[in-house]
């Protein structure tokens, strides 16, 4: 089923890319979901779900010549209808004694278990989270080990390990946001067991999703593009199969492998959104086996705003990236008057001239945006009031539901 073309329904809802006529020009806000890491980012791999990814939002309202933080919550906070909403991740370190294991000898001492799990709800609900996909153990970790895990350090060790992993947990189950729109949130997930388990080596599994805000289902490609975009998803796994061929790899894919007479066999849930050059994009992602065949490249297709929302640069990637020296992403507000440039370990606001950055008015510490919406004019007022309301108040503490499964 094709998505229907309602775009200006979406923004009137969300109050995204809203204008009130002439008290536009006075004010602007860019509501900013920012993620930020724990441990180092690995350079070759930046978008594997890390465990220990932290997401706040920050409100800049933006007065025509001065940029201000006014609130600042945790989670990712996004509009979504007539009400605001949150996603978040909540992670989980469990400690087992290695004597409990059977099988190979283990010589490391306590087995830790670390596992993330995705939420989404209404800002006012506490958050209803899935229990972890481990066994419990017999307690939780130390806060040495949470320490450890905060500075991406083990001290049990005796000099660093040389793995990407910037923490080695024993078994793990990581979940990353890659995009929240005013109606979806998009995820990478990682699980495995690292070299501290396995003598062997590690392992690992990749996996990726994208799901409607309050629906925790996640949506098949074709559901929203219909066959053409079944057969879009398809070309783009066969072609990143035949790369992996190309650089000696036996992964080679055929459609026939991608095709299935069961319909619940539905490979085209594995996409996620990212962001390429300022601008959202889908990528297509499935991973046979351990860790060996991972087929993961763009969809071609140009995204519309019920998926995405906003989501058009002015100026364009090529005038902002030649003024902005090392810029990784960028946003521009719906009037033209406000850019967020995303760098490797901040997030700057620089006020906008037609075509050109005018001046930096603000840097914040960020590694990757998640999500960005605007407001401008009266709207600006109502989104400040509401959410220096819930800074103050707290947001509601998430809550393990044991009777919860996937599809609920």
């Amino acid at each position: 089923m094709l998505l229907k073309k309602c775009i200006s329904c979406l923004l009137l809802a969300s109050g995204t890319a809203v204008v009130a006529s002439s008290a536009a020009q006075h004010a602007s806000a860019a509501l900013i979901g920012i993620a930020r890491y724990f441990g180092p980012q690995d350079a070759a791999r930046p978008l594997d779900a890390q465990l220990g990814i932290e997401y706040h939002t920050v409100l800049i309202v933006f007065d025509g010549s001065k940029a201000s933080v006014q609130a600042t919550l945790p989670d990712v906070i996004v509009p979504h209808g007539q009400d605001w909403w949150r996603v978040g991740v909540k992670f989980d370190c469990q400690v087992e004694s290695a004597r409990d294991f059977t099988g190979d000898d283990r010589e490391k001492g306590d087995i830790h278990k670390w596992s993330e799990r995705l939420y989404s709800s209404r800002i006012e609900q506490a958050p209803q989270v899935l229990p972890s996909r481990f066994d419990p153990g017999s307690g939780t970790c130390s806060d040495q080990t949470i320490a450890d895990f905060k500075r991406a350090i083990d001290s049990r060790q005796t000099a660093q390990f040389s793995d990407w992993e910037p923490f080695q947990p024993c078994i793990y189950s990581a979940v990353a946001i890659t995009g929240v729109t005013p109606d979806f949130v998009s995820t990478r997930e990682h699980d495995g067991n690292s070299s501290e388990c396995e003598t062997t080596g590690f392992s690992w599994n990749d996996a990726a999703s994208t799901r409607r805000i309050d629906d925790p289902k996640p949506v098949q490609y074709s559901e929203l593009f219909g066959y053409e975009g079944w057969e879009e998803y398809n070309r783009t796994l066969v072609a990143a199969g035949k790369d992996l061929a190309a650089h000696g790899m036996n992964c080679e894919l055929s459609e026939d492998d991608l095709n299935s007479e069961d319909p619940r066999d539905t490979h085209d849930t594995g996409w996620y959104l990212q962001r390429r050059k300022g601008k959202w994009g889908a990528m297509a992602m499935l991973q046979l086996g351990n860790a060996v065949c991972q087929y993961e490249s763009p969809l071609p297709r140009v995204l519309p705003a019920e998926l995405v929302g906003y989501d058009r640069l002015r100026p364009g990637w090529a005038a902002l990236s030649r003024q902005l020296e090392g810029l990784e992403d960028a946003f521009t507000s719906p009037s033209g008057d406000l850019a967020v440039a995303v760098y490797p370990t901040q997030i700057e606001t620089y006020a906008l001239q037609g075509q050109r950055a005018d001046n930096q008015l603000l840097a914040l510490p960020g590694d990757r945006v998640v999500m960005v919406q605007w407001a401008e004019g009266k709207y600006v007022d109502a989104w400040e009031r509401e959410l220096k309301f819930w800074q103050r108040r707290g947001l509601p503490t998430p809550v393990v539901n044991p009777n919860l499964t996937e599809d609920q």
